[in-house]
């Protein structure tokens, strides 16, 4: 599993690499942006995948604590298998609201180069439905407003286009940028709840733990020192996962910036500040690769 996700990361950085110095057309602003958005949305699925794991290892964790010498390893792993399994579910949707985004960001990079012979994707009809029903803690994940852009996106996704109207697909496409602003939110909140909710557990979790070894004064001096780095390695890796949702929100919000930047100018940005954007983009954006390939 981290080998796959790693491998879709480094493709996603091989493609963003070669979009960002092939094409010299009037529309290259475009597939430039749309490598990169795509490079924000290869980010997301580590980083569920990753909250799944975190949610079992929650479970077996707190087994760990709070089961003394009753503690059975064997069980607290299917304990921990049973009870995320609603997250799992939960999930699914979301990767597929992911691939949406994906899928909105590949079409721009089609739709620039010339490529309109066929649609641009799976069928999204139904996702907004599926999206209304995630919920974490009880409350629904996606507002309305948010459920309408989805049903709206994936629309333009489901159209099959035509060869002769290049300039109005992109500024079709592009007319689409407060909603997919309004999806890239969704998909941010949705990883800082789930995931970073995962993560405060397993710090409190972990900070209780120092606790109680240090409380413990009959301990095998060897025995404690090896929990101790172990807890001190805990704590590390939590923080660089945190600082990984940090990278994936400040690149999303750049992508927000320049896919505005490209609406507001037909997909031309040819001044220097106009540029600027997409530079800003690709460096939050080769910073995500770098902070999501560090916690995974």
């Amino acid at each position: 599993m981290r080998n796959s996700r790693k491998s879709k990361l480094v493709l996603s950085a091989a493609i963003l690499t070669a979009v960002l110095q092939t094409g010299c057309a009037d529309l290259k602003a475009v597939r430039d942006y749309g490598a990169l958005g795509k490079g924000v949305s290869a980010s997301f699925t580590p980083l569920v995948e990753e909250s799944g794991l975190r949610c079992r290892e929650i479970f077996e964790y707190r087994a760990l604590i709070g089961d003394g010498r009753r503690y059975d390893p064997m069980s607290a792993i299917e304990t921990g298998k049973k009870a995320c399994e609603k997250n799992s579910e939960a999930s699914k949707p979301m990767l597929d609201l992911s691939s949406l985004m994906n899928d909105y960001h590949d079409g721009l990079i089609k739709i620039a180069g010339g490529d309109l012979s066929s649609s641009l994707s799976a069928d999204y009809t139904g996702l907004g439905t599926a999206i209304k029903a995630v919920k974490i803690e009880g409350q629904a994940i996606a507002a309305p407003a948010a459920v309408d852009a989805i049903n709206a996106v994936a629309a333009w996704l489901n159209k099959v286009l035509i060869a002769q109207r290049q300039a109005a697909e992109i500024k079709d496409a592009l007319a689409q940028h407060e909603r997919v602003a309004q999806i890239a939110d969704l998909l941010v909140l949705y990883v800082e709840r789930n995931y970073g909710g995962y993560l405060k557990d397993a710090t409190e979790q972990t900070a209780t733990s120092r606790k109680i070894l240090e409380e413990k004064e009959d301990l095998d001096p060897l025995a404690a020192n090896v929990v101790k780095r172990e807890i001190y390695l805990r704590l590390e890796s939590l923080r660089e996962r945190q600082k990984a949702i940090a990278a994936y929100k400040a690149a999303t919000d750049k992508m927000k910036k320049a896919l505005a930047e490209l609406a507001a100018t037909d997909g031309k940005l040819d001044g220097k500040g106009q540029l600027q954007v997409l530079l800003e983009l690709r460096k939050e954006v080769q910073d995500l690769y770098k902070k999501v390939t560090a916690a995974l």
